[in-house]
């Protein structure tokens, strides 16, 4: 019987921490982010995403809803959908809505109230998105 207290013990206080560590994670990652940096497959590759997608810029809200803004060749582009953190307060997920609907999950390394830093993995490729307030 006291094994099975402890085992219940153990998983609630395992349970309310990753509560907190999302709830923690959704405060910080609610307002304007913008990019700093930008590698794929290990090669840094900032310029080439600010010259094809100058002005970038993410919004986190409360709601849970964000929207990406940029412009390509001289139209604005507007993406938005909805976000959430899964798992153990690791991964960022977000489900575009507008324009077509897909689904990126970032496995987030490093997130503060200045500093995001998440890797996205499709297929062979390796993003890493660095961005700052």
């Amino acid at each position: 019987m006291k094994k099975i207290i402890s085992l219940l013990s153990l998983t609630f206080l395992l349970l309310t921490i990753s509560s907190c560590k999302k709830v923690e994670y959704s405060k910080a990652l609610i307002g304007v982010w913008y990019m700093d940096k930008f590698t794929e497959n290990g090669s840094d590759r900032t310029n080439f995403f600010n010259t094809n997608f100058p002005n970038y810029s993410v919004t986190f809200n409360k709601d849970h809803s964000f929207s990406e803004h940029t412009t390509i060749l001289g139209l604005k582009i507007n993406v938005s959908g909805t976000w959430k953190i899964k798992g153990m307060s690791d991964k960022l997920v977000l489900k575009t809505t507008l324009p077509t609907s897909s689904t990126r999950s970032f496995d987030m390394k490093k997130l503060t109230a200045t500093e995001f830093y998440g890797k996205l993995v499709q297929s062979a490729n390796k993003q890493e998105y660095f961005l700052k307030r």
